[in-house]
């Protein structure tokens, strides 16, 4: 049952900048001053010489954040995007509690708010700041901040960040551990020539993933690359690749729940006070697009995965060869890094929806509201043009006036974490 449009005036709960301290990446945050501690620590050698995100000590220590622009922002901009890259600037990187500067990309004055705060100007010829800026702009444009999306498509420019910023985020999560251990298992057996019994090899299987996720690497995974008969040359790209498909095979799953329910509710949301803003003609089958576009992204999704699982668990388990898996493993990176955007981007549309409707437990509305969430919901991916081939076409709805503010306007956004 609903709980009615009034509560879309009343700010909500939302995370302080103190509670983003442990967390590193998610696909919407990025905390770059906690990442650049753990992986850049001075004291340690390896990392010596390695890149940054930034030249900038002061962008190192951002936090950044893909953020849901209220009703309340979008004058802020000169372009409406329901999606923005907030930037917070900590007052102290190791008290947070302090609060910082926060601002978004986009806005009015950013360009000014990074000169001021930051030593960045546009116009300068300096190659550090134009290359800061190159940076910025690239993750401006992603529908997501996801680790191994970040990381391929700063590699697009020549900005080659070390593997271990993307692997980090696959050794923190008990149950995606228990996961890989689960899909590790019957390889293992196959390159110790089915020696290997997993009950009693929890130890050693154990040992294998953190070499794998956190390095470094030796024997144990060195026997998984002789039993793949992948050369030395092509190993880190094969091995980094089939981590990141298991990672996103993992979120996939965990993401049906959330897919169905974000589907169920779209569905069964009564809409009423059509007008001539909000006519019938346009919310329904501006309902309809959504509906689609997001299945057919999904069904392109579940596909890719598919045979992801055809050649892992058919070809090199089931048959014992490793030959098909091997082909598809290094013809898999390209495909992947699309998936990883789509990924993001129906991460994005459903979070959006849950925070307008299933957390406030909106079953009614206004139709100009609809019109208005809906049609943000079909711009998220206008910021994005990375990855754009593996989205499905769709027919929008004729154009319409855009809807005046809506109940709830002043909404608190509460950052997803």
């Amino acid at each position: 049952m609903s709980r009615g449009l009034a509560d879309l005036k009343k700010p909500s709960e939302f995370r302080s900048i103190e509670g983003l301290a442990q967390v590193r990446a998610n696909g919407r945050v990025l905390n770059l001053g906690a990442i650049n501690r753990d992986l850049f620590d001075p004291d340690k050698d390896d990392t010596q010489g390695q890149p940054r995100f930034f030249a900038n000590n002061g962008l190192n220590t951002a936090i950044i954040v893909k953020h849901n622009v209220r009703e309340n922002e979008r004058h802020l901009f000169m372009r409406l995007r329901p999606v923005a890259t907030k930037l917070i600037l900590p007052i102290d990187p190791d008290d947070l509690s302090l609060g910082g500067v926060t601002f978004m990309l986009g806005e009015r004055h950013a360009n000014r708010i990074m000169q001021d705060r930051l030593g960045l100007c546009h116009k300068s010829p300096d190659p550090k700041v134009r290359q800061d800026l190159r940076v910025i702009n690239a993750l401006d444009g992603l529908a997501t901040l996801d680790p191994f999306i970040v990381r391929e498509r700063l590699a697009v420019d020549g900005h080659h960040l070390p593997e271990a910023f993307a692997a980090f985020q696959l050794g923190g999560d008990h149950a995606l551990q228990e996961y890989m251990k689960r899909q590790l298992t019957p390889l293992v057996a196959l390159a110790m020539g089915s020696a290997v019994q997993p009950k009693g090899n929890e130890r050693g299987l154990d040992r294998l993933l953190e070499e794998m996720f956190t390095g470094p690497q030796n024997g144990r995974v060195e026997m998984l690359r002789e039993a793949l008969r992948i050369t030395p040359e092509r190993w880190p790209q094969a091995l980094y690749t089939w981590k990141a498909a298991l990672f996103y095979e993992y979120r996939v799953r965990n993401f049906e729940t959330r897919f169905a329910r974000f589907l169920e509710s779209v569905q069964a949301t009564k809409i009423y006070a059509y007008s001539v803003a909000a006519p019938v003609e346009i919310v329904l089958p501006l309902r309809a697009s959504l509906i689609a576009r997001a299945q057919s992204a999904k069904a392109g999704l579940d596909r890719l995965l598919m045979t992801f699982s055809d050649a892992y668990r058919k070809d090199l388990i089931g048959s014992g060869s490793p030959d098909a898996f091997r082909d598809y493993l290094l013809s898999l990176h390209e495909k992947l890094y699309d998936f990883g955007v789509v990924y993001g981007i129906l991460e994005q549309i459903v979070g959006y929806w849950e925070y307008w409707f299933i957390s406030r437990g909106l079953t009614h509305v206004p139709a100009e509201f609809f019109m208005g969430i809906g049609r943000d919901l079909l711009g998220v991916v206008d910021p994005t043009t990375i990855g754009q081939s593996a989205l499905p076409s769709f027919r929008e709805p004729e154009p319409a006036p855009r809807p005046v503010a809506a109940a709830g306007a002043g909404a608190a956004h509460a950052v997803l974490v």
